[in-house]
Formats: structure tokens, sequence, C-alpha cells
């Protein structure tokens, strides 16, 4: 057992002195390193990856803003129709259409249309 011990106690022995070693290795690293050069670095790096950042968000935003408004609006489109739609079912409605002739002002543009066309 005794063996034992002295082999753990110089071990420990030698782990601390090499430990110091790199310890002071450490420091004089520390010390001769240029940190401002680095912060520097760090800084211009931080600039040029924030500025891309903030034009694909920006780009992506607006894409994502423009696709929102155009589903809206054809779902607000969609629903209208519909709705008249159904208006135009109803028997007061109808009648009101065709007594102010909308009906017949609508084909006869449309035909028009086609006319030039062709």
């Amino acid at each position: 057992m005794a063996k034992n011990k002295k082999k753990v106690q110089k071990k420990v022995n030698g782990n601390k002195t090499s430990k110091d070693k790199s310890e002071k290795k450490l420091k004089k690293n520390i010390e001769k390193f240029d940190f401002e050069s680095l912060q520097k670095t760090l800084e211009g790096i931080n600039m040029r990856l924030s500025t891309r950042r903030y034009l694909v968000r920006s780009f992506l935003g607006g894409i994502a803003q423009i696709l929102g408004a155009t589903i809206g609006i054809a779902i607000i489109f969609f629903f209208i129709s519909r709705f008249l739609k159904r208006i135009e079912s109803l028997p007061i409605i109808s009648d009101l259409v065709a007594k102010t002739g909308l009906v017949q002002v609508v084909r006869e543009e449309v035909e028009q249309y086609y006319d030039e066309q062709q």
C-alpha cells in the first residue's frame, strides 16, 4: 500500500509541475496576443454579417408581405363573387337588375370586345 501511495503522490506532483508550466505558457501567450487587432477583425465580420442579415430579412419580409396581401385579396374577391351570385338568384334583385338593363350592357360590351379581337 505504501508503494501505491508513493506512486499516486509522484503523479500528483508531476501533474502540478506540468500544470504550472502550461499555465506559464498560457500567460505568456496572452501577454503577447494582440487583442485590439482581434477586436477590429471581429467588429468588421459582425458588421458584414449584420448588414447581410438585415438585407436578407428585409427582402424575405417584403416577399411575405406581398404574398399575404395577394392571398388576402383573392379570398376577399372569392367571397364577394359568391355573395353576388347568391344575390342574383334572389327574385327581387334579379328583377331590379333586369329593369336596369345592366346585363344587356355587359353582354354588348363583351361581344364588342370579342369582335375587335378577331
